[in-house]
């Protein structure tokens, strides 16, 4: 037992050995790492960008619900100035966000950064300018979400009477 505890010994102080040059080498390369300049500006872009997709894409899901209340509203509903009103608003919440997608995709290209993340070239005044203009999107959809909810609830309220 005790022959086997001296190899064990042995082979740990080998170990140790090893263990310590790599242990050097991945921490000055985690240091050097660390060094790095996080750019912070592209951080807020892509997670600016994530949320007005995300605003997007729930948007786009109640697009089909805005149709239908078109349609029942037509339906349903005598042809007076509440049920045009009604109707023109669903309209007019669809084509801002018809207008939304077309200006945004104009804007921010999918091949060009932020929608390519690759494509950041680290310039600090790019970067602050896509962040503006990254903002006032995110406005103008969150915008477009308060015109969605606003003309669908006075669509399906008006269709309960």
């Amino acid at each position: 037992m005790e022959n086997l505890l001296l190899v064990f010994n042995f082979l740990l102080e080998d170990i140790n050995i090893i263990n310590v040059k790599y242990l050097y080498i991945l921490t000055t390369f985690l240091f050097m790492i660390s060094c790095l300049p996080s750019n912070k500006l592209d951080d807020s872009n892509q997670k600016i960008l994530s949320e007005i997709i995300k605003e997007h894409d729930v948007l786009m899901k109640k697009i089909g619900e805005i149709k239908k209340l078109e349609n029942d509203i037509k339906s349903t509903l005598s042809e007076d100035s509440l049920s045009e009103k009604l109707v023109s608003s669903l309209k007019s919440s669809n084509k801002m966000m018809m207008k939304f997608m077309q200006d945004f995709s104009d804007e921010f290209p999918y091949d060009k950064y932020p929608m390519n993340s690759k494509d950041n070239k680290g310039d600090d005044e790019l970067l602050k300018d896509v962040n503006q203009r990254l903002k006032i999107q995110k406005e103008i959809i969150l915008n477009i979400s308060k015109s969605f909810e606003e003309s669908i609830f006075n669509a399906e309220k008006s269709l309960e009477k």
